[in-house]
């Protein structure tokens, strides 16, 4: 179900938490956007990677903090780790033999990025929707 997440907040004990929910939905679709421009620009992907585990981290610590079972920090780990596993992983190859290897091409990527970047503003719409319906019926 929908949960009010400057309520959540609060319960970390983070101060003004409804600016809080704002600045963390700015930096999450913002680091998303560039982590999706790390497809054609390959270099952008260890940079966001990083910044995309330390914010995982400061979620889980959030949720130890607010006392939370351990079921609710697993999302959080498992976008951590699977950050982690971007930032070993060698991005620079242009060339692959792989049954998916048109993805790799420039064009493929180009394709891509642009099928996630769809999929993220449906995702973001949806979200803002649910969110003010929410908020309305409060």
């Amino acid at each position: 179900g929908t949960r009010d997440f400057s309520e959540e907040f609060a319960s970390y004990g983070l101060p003004c938490p409804g600016i809080m929910v704002t600045l963390v939905c700015i930096m999450e679709f913002g680091i998303a956007a560039v982590f999706t421009a790390g497809i054609i620009v390959p270099d952008l992907v260890f940079l966001t990677s990083l910044a995309l585990a330390a914010l995982m981290v400061l979620a889980v610590l959030a949720r130890i903090k607010g006392n939370e079972h351990w079921h609710k920090m697993m999302p959080a780990t498992i976008f951590g780790l699977v950050s982690v596993g971007c930032m070993v992983i060698d991005q620079s190859a242009d060339v692959s033999d792989a049954v998916l290897g048109d993805l790799t091409s420039f064009h493929g990527r180009i394709w891509l990025t642009m099928c996630v970047m769809v999929g993220d503003l449906v995702t973001m719409g949806v979200t803002v929707y649910r969110y003010r319906i929410f908020v309305e019926e409060k």
